[in-house]
Parts: C-alpha cells; sequence; structure tokens
C-alpha cells in the first residue's frame, strides 16, 4: 500500500500552483493548475497524483520541449475554460486527462470524457469517475455531450489524504521557484535563522 500524508485543499492549491511555475507553466496556466487539483481532491478525486503525473509525462506543450504525441491537459485545460465545447469531439492523446473534467463541471448539458480504461462524468457543479482515474497513457480522449453525472455529495473542504511520493514530485517541482539564499538576505533576516 502507498503512503499517503494528509494535507488541506489550501496547502494542495499553493503547492500544485508552485509546481506548475516550477515545471516552467506560465502563471496563468500555473494558477488554474492549483485551481484543478483542488476541484478535484474537493471531489474526492486523485487531483495532485493526476498532475504529479502530468509532469512526469511526456507531453506536448509550451514549458516542456517534447515531440510527445499526447497533448498537455493543462493546456487543453486552459482552452476548455476560454472556449466551453458544445458539441461532442475526439481530443485524441491526453497525458493526465483526469485534469480536463475541472473545465466541464459547471457544464449545464454534462459532459462524459472516456480514455478507455476510466472515464468522468461532469456536469451542474459534480463529477463522477469510473475506473482508471490516473492511466498511464490515454491513446485517445472522447468528449461526449449531453450526459449528466448521477447526483452526488457535494465538494467537501474537509483536509485529504493524497499520494505521499506525488506531494513529494510537487515539491520538489515548487522548490524550483525558491531564491537561494545569500549572506546579505540572511542579514535581513531571510531564512529559518540557522547556520
Amino acid at each position: 500500500m502507498s503512503r499517503t500524508c494528509r494535507r488541506t485543499l489550501s496547502e494542495l492549491r499553493a503547492m500544485a500552483t508552485k509546481a506548475a511555475r516550477g515545471a516552467g507553466c506560465e502563471w496563468g496556466v500555473a494558477d488554474e493548475a492549483g485551481l484543478a487539483v483542488r476541484a478535484l481532491e474537493s471531489r474526492g478525486l486523485p487531483g495532485a497524483a493526476s498532475l504529479a503525473q502530468l509532469f512526469d509525462s511526456p507531453r506536448r506543450c509550451a514549458c516542456h520541449d517534447s515531440a510527445a504525441s499526447a497533448a498537455c491537459a493543462l493546456r487543453l485545460l486552459t482552452d476548455l475554460l476560454d472556449a466551453p465545447p458544445d458539441r461532442s469531439a475526439v481530443l485524441g492523446r491526453v497525458a493526465a486527462p483526469l485534469i480536463l473534467a475541472v473545465a466541464l463541471v459547471d457544464h449545464k448539458q454534462g459532459v462524459r470524457l472516456d480514455w478507455g480504461s476510466g472515464s468522468v462524468t461532469c456536469g451542474l457543479g459534480a463529477i463522477k469517475g469510473a475506473g482508471d482515474m490516473l492511466p498511464t497513457d490515454a491513446p485517445e480522449v472522447v468528449m461526449q455531450m449531453g450526459v449528466l453525472p448521477d447526483a452526488g455529495a457535494p465538494p467537501s473542504h474537509a483536509s485529504r489524504e493524497v499520494s505521499a511520493a506525488a506531494f513529494a514530485q510537487l515539491d520538489a517541482l515548487a522548490a524550483r521557484t525558491y531564491v537561494p539564499e545569500t549572506d546579505a538576505s540572511r542579514a535581513r533576516g531571510a531564512g529559518d535563522g540557522a547556520r
């Protein structure tokens, strides 16, 4: 059994945002990454693990120079938020497809994202997952309009158990954004005071 750690939704959002910046995402995309992790985790879905998986996957996006065939879920998320879908479509290969559900959570018609080994149904404030939420490879993601999730519990704002390995991976990416300490910064009171 994998180890877990308990974190608040605020901690998860902040860590995800900093990790996305550390991975090279633009500020707007990094902010959406933090919001996405919080929204997924509040609904009992593995948002932190999904984001960690994304940053560990070959993908096509501005912050990751790769000739991979999988599209970056964060880049697609921002596209879907800018222009909500109004018809079914085949999105193709997507790295960490669970992240896309956040753009569709408030869709009034309902949307189902299916990647073969798993799927999520989104709409009217709900996200319901079935099957594998963390596929190592989603060769074809299909978006089907007009499918609403069953009524479920509202999002919970309680702290939650997340994968310790995923959180550590996000923490390591976040550390890339920290400014190295200097003698001058320590003299002005920066750091923990330890020498």
